[in-house]
C-alpha cells in the first residue's frame, strides 16, 4: 500500500508543484574543500541494475518501501517529465514531496531524481543542475 501511496503521492504532487529548492547533494561551506567524489555503478551493462544500485545507496529508505519494479518506474518517469518540458525544479519538488507525503525523508525523492539522471536519462544532467 505505501508504495501505490508513493507513486501517486509523486504523481499528484508533480501537479501541484510549489517553489521550494531541492538539495540533493552534500552542502559544502565556501572555505571548506570539496567532499570525494563518489564513483558511480558501471551503466553500460545493466543501467536498470545501475540505477537501483545508485538508489539503495541515497535512498535506503525508499528502496526498502517500494519493489525494484517500482523504483525503475519512478526512475523512468523523471526521464519522461523532463523529456516533456518539466524544469528540474519541478520534477525534484514532486518526488521530495511525494517522499514527505508517504513519511520518509524529502531528501530521498531528491536521490531518486539523482539516480534517474545520472544513469538513467544523462541527456537531462543540465536541466537538473538548473534548479532556477
Amino acid at each position: 500500500m505505501k508504495r501505490l501511496n508513493w507513486l501517486a503521492a509523486a504523481g499528484v504532487v508533480g501537479i501541484t508543484l510549489t517553489g521550494c529548492t531541492v538539495n540533493v547533494g552534500v552542502p559544502v561551506e565556501p572555505d571548506q574543500p570539496a567532499p570525494p567524489v563518489q564513483t558511480q555503478p558501471a551503466v553500460a551493462d545493466d543501467p536498470e541494475q545501475a540505477f537501483l544500485d545508485l538508489v539503495k545507496r541515497e535512498a535506503p529508505l525508499t528502496y526498502q518501501d517500494l519493489s525494484e519494479k517500482d523504483l525503475i518506474q519512478g526512475g523512468y518517469f523523471v526521464c519522461t517529465a523532463f523529456d516533456d518540458g518539466k524544469t528540474g525544479r519541478e520534477v525534484a519538488q514532486s518526488f521530495y514531496q511525494a517522499a514527505e507525503i508517504v513519511g520518509n525523508p524529502g531528501r530521498e525523492g531528491g536521490a531518486i531524481v539523482y539516480a534517474a539522471v545520472t544513469i538513467l536519462c544523462p541527456e537531462h544532467t543540465d536541466e537538473m543542475m538548473h534548479l532556477d
